[in-house]
């Protein structure tokens, strides 16, 4: 008999397999976005500069890479590096990790509130393997070249960040 803290276990892998599509969807989410940034920002707008020289698909890669807030250009001085995404954009993984969350928590119920919350932040991970295949589809150049273990940490703070916020609205 289980303890009316903790679900039963036939649940646990129900709420696994939630988190884990939540992540997804919100990775999914994210790229939409990047691919609608993509399309309305030419080349030389500050947003649009993650696109210049490379086609639509590839610019809607590195505008969800950018999204996350993460260093993409090389700056002027050796050694620096610089971003030029609006901290707005912020809102785009974060609010998409909260909603693909909201979403999917009815496989939550009857978990106590810190444990819906903790499973939240678990959309994170998914999001995080999502922005890793987002920033080697992007690939790098001259002047976009980001780090992947950057993208991968942004993405897994942001993505668990959004999770846990999504989660802890139905707690």
């Amino acid at each position: 008999m289980s303890s009316p803290v903790e679900p039963p276990a036939s649940s646990v892998g129900g709420a696994a397999a939630g988190a884990a599509v939540a992540g997804l969807v919100a990775g999914v989410l994210t790229l939409v976005v990047g691919f609608v940034v993509a399309a309305l920002f030419p080349d030389a707008s500050l947003v649009g500069r993650a696109g210049i020289d490379v086609g639509v698909p590839v610019e809607a890669f590195r505008q969800v890479v950018q999204s996350l807030l993460v260093e993409v250009f090389d700056a002027p001085l050796p050694g620096d590096s610089a971003r030029t995404a609006p901290a707005l954009l912020l809102t785009v993984p974060v609010g998409s990790c909260a909603i693909a969350a909201a979403a999917a928590a009815s496989r939550t119920r009857g978990m106590a509130g810190w444990q819906r919350t903790l499973w939240g932040a678990a959309v994170g991970l998914p999001f995080a393997l999502v922005v890793l295949i987002c920033v080697l589809l992007a690939g790098s150049d001259d002047d976009f070249s980001p780090s992947a273990r950057s993208v991968v940490g942004a993405g897994l703070v942001w993505g668990a960040l959004g999770g846990a916020a999504g989660a802890a609205v139905l707690a």
